[in-house]
């Protein structure tokens, strides 16, 4: 938005030197007036600007927050699809070739993967390791869908970071 201030040019008077005067002294009381409206203008004016920035900027906030959230749902959502892949095609390994094949395709998956972005691990009917590249069962409790969210500290690296994992338990059958 342009804001346009403007003030009335005052009537010069053609009587004289008085006029002339007056007339001055009248140009010079309107220039006043018109400096404080052009002030008041420019305070409105900037009052305008900072509502409209602080509008654009919560309307700029708001779009990214949502385009953010949209993200993390659509990459959450194709993480559980191929976790959901992924287990379908052990549960096939076992049906087709038993547990020996089960633990023979996990234990391939799990070093054959340098950038570590896949998680694994088979354990017995009691709970006991039996090949994967998690250590052990997590401590934490499943949430919506049976999904695991964990932290699993890669000691497998010098620095030792931390991942989130979403991960899925399935109970292979007899």
């Amino acid at each position: 938005m342009v804001f346009f201030g403007s003030s009335e040019p005052s009537a010069l008077s053609a009587a004289g030197a008085a006029g002339a005067s007056a007339a001055a002294a009248g140009a010079s009381a309107g220039a006043a007036a018109g400096s404080a409206a052009g002030a008041g203008s420019a305070s409105a004016f900037l009052a305008r600007l900072r509502r409209g920035a602080f509008a654009f900027g919560a309307s700029a906030l708001a779009l990214l927050t949502f385009v953010y959230v949209a993200a993390v749902e659509y990459m959450e959502q194709q993480a559980r699809e191929t976790i959901d892949a992924e287990a379908q095609g052990l549960l096939e390994a076992q049906s087709l070739g038993g547990v020996p094949s089960l633990v023979e395709l996990v234990e391939l998956r799990s070093m054959h993967d340098p950038d570590r972005s896949s998680f694994y691990l088979l354990v017995d009917a009691e709970g006991r390791y039996v090949a994967g590249n998690i250590g052990a069962w997590p401590q934490e409790e499943p949430q919506d869908g049976g999904i695991y969210r964990l932290q699993l500290v890669d000691r497998r690296r010098a620095e030792r970071t931390t991942r989130q994992v979403l991960a899925r338990a399935v109970e292979l059958p007899s």
